[in-house]
């Protein structure tokens, strides 16, 4: 397993870059941009992936929302199946429609 600074680092460094890219940018613009949400929402992930650490060192700093992140990883694993699953059926109505 990784040493935990590592991914401590990993946090850091996401939240950083994730500030940068967001930095100037009005919501309509991020939400427009394909490139810039999935760099943001991949960035995410890599902080989702990072915050799994040992409950010892979680514990030691309560202050900081350890488990607000597994909502990324759950969304990702858990929600985006169910979503796909369910607009699956729609877009196929449309391409029913357009034929």
């Amino acid at each position: 397993m990784r040493h935990e600074s590592l991914y401590l680092n990993d946090i850091v460094e996401a939240t950083g870059d994730i500030a940068r890219f967001v930095e100037g940018v009005e919501a309509e613009a991020f939400l427009s941009s394909d490139l810039l949400r999935s760099t943001v929402v991949h960035k995410l992930s890599v902080i989702g992936e990072a915050v799994r650490l040992p409950s010892e060192l979680t514990e030691r700093y309560p202050e900081v929302p350890w488990s607000h992140w597994d909502i990324v990883w759950k969304a990702a694993r858990d929600r985006c199946p169910i979503l796909r699953e369910q607009v699956l059926p729609v877009l196929e109505s449309f391409q029913d429609r357009s034929e």
